[in-house]
């Protein structure tokens, strides 16, 4: 619903590609996902689809006032939105003190480099964004600056 109140009507497809071209790893893209994600939120009355006119007959999704007024409530959920919520780096962090230090250190300095691409990624990507996804990927650029010190650090106190 996010992405339809940022972009406008969408068709499933369409829907489906922003998923798969997502960097995160965990939202799925696979039309098993999307499409039955889509038929609950239609059932609930939060989406509605209408009739391109293309020879394919396709969908396209749009909020209905349920389905704003819901994305709304979602953005303005100071709890949630505070929350740390699912975080895989923060997730596994104390747990790489678990392996053994020559595989932790590896470890660590490939996953800076995948952080260090992803920013100069990012830098790149910035000047061609519209509003909303350059401050996502401000956002984004911010936490990865972080996780790079962090590992820095990291990195420091392992090695004594």
């Amino acid at each position: 619903m996010g992405a339809i109140k940022k972009r406008g009507p969408l068709t499933g497809y369409r829907l489906r590609r922003m998923f798969l071209d997502s960097p995160s790893l965990e939202w799925s893209g696979s039309a098993g996902a999307i499409y039955p994600a889509i038929r609950r939120l239609a059932k609930a009355n939060l989406v509605r689809a209408g009739r391109i006119r293309d020879q394919r007959g396709a969908r396209c999704y749009s909020l209905t006032a349920k389905g704003r007024l819901a994305v709304t409530a979602w953005l303005c959920d100071v709890n949630r939105a505070a929350s740390p919520g699912i975080d895989p780096f923060r997730g596994r962090a104390g747990l790489w003190l678990t392996l053994a230090a020559p595989q932790r250190k590896s470890l660590m300095r490939s996953i800076a480099k995948v952080l260090q691409a992803r920013n100069a990624a990012l830098k790149h990507e910035l000047a061609g964004m519209d509003e909303i996804s350059r401050r996502q990927a401000e956002l984004e650029f911010e936490l990865h600056s972080m996780r790079l010190r962090w590992l820095g650090k990291s990195a420091k106190a392992i090695e004594g």
